[in-house]
Order: C-alpha cells, then structure tokens, then sequence
C-alpha cells in the first residue's frame, strides 16, 4: 500500500503580507498610523522646501508601494517586492480606517484574528 502524502499548504503573497502587517511589522514599530505618521514627519522634514503642505501617513504608504512597484516593474518575479507592495496596500487601508475611528484590529482578517484576541 502507497503512503499517503500529507498536503502541503504554500502561503501566498498576500498570506505573507498580512502576517507581516498585523505581526512582526506592527509588534516592533506600532500601528501603521503611528509608524507612518513618524515617518510622514520624517518626509515633510526633508521635502520642507519643496512642499506646500506636509505629507500626510496616507502618502507615506502610497509612495513605500509604488517603491515596490517600480522594483516589481524591473524584476517581475522578484517575491519579496511584491509581498511588500500588498503589505503597504493593507497599511494604507489601515491608516484609513484608524484615521476614521474603527477598532484596533478590526480590519485584520478572521484567520489571524484568533492570535491577538
């Protein structure tokens, strides 16, 4: 009789992701609000010359994707680029939905909901 091979399950991007961004990411540097915000502070800083009004959290994520994508653009196949663009896809959502008031961890999906109850 054959063995039977146990299935093996492949995280994908997105599963990656959001591992990331509602783990590691947010244990070491807060919630995407407040990291974004310190760096939004950061950019204004920078940029202060150049700018008529400071970059908002929003923007940060927006522009720490289209970094990705543009590294996407050059090496397509390139995992870790794309895992980091859903990731700042899932930190603008984020920002968003704590700048309009909603719970802590209420965008976070159901599968991951259970490690942080």
């Amino acid at each position: 009789m054959a063995k039977q091979r146990k299935a093996r399950i492949t995280p994908t991007a997105a599963d990656l992701a959001a591992s990331a961004v509602f783990g590691n990411r947010e244990d070491n540097y807060g919630h995407p609000a407040e990291d974004f915000a310190r760096i939004a502070l950061g950019f204004t800083m920078v940029l202060s010359g150049k700018l008529a009004e400071a970059v908002t959290p929003e923007e940060v994520a927006l522009c720490l994707e289209q970094v990705k994508v543009s590294r996407r653009c050059a090496t397509p196949d390139h995992e870790d680029s794309t895992v980091d663009a859903i990731g700042y896809n899932l930190c603008y959502e984020r920002v968003v939905k704590h700048r309009n008031g909603s719970a802590p961890y209420a965008d976070m999906p159901p599968v991951l909901q259970t490690q942080y109850e």
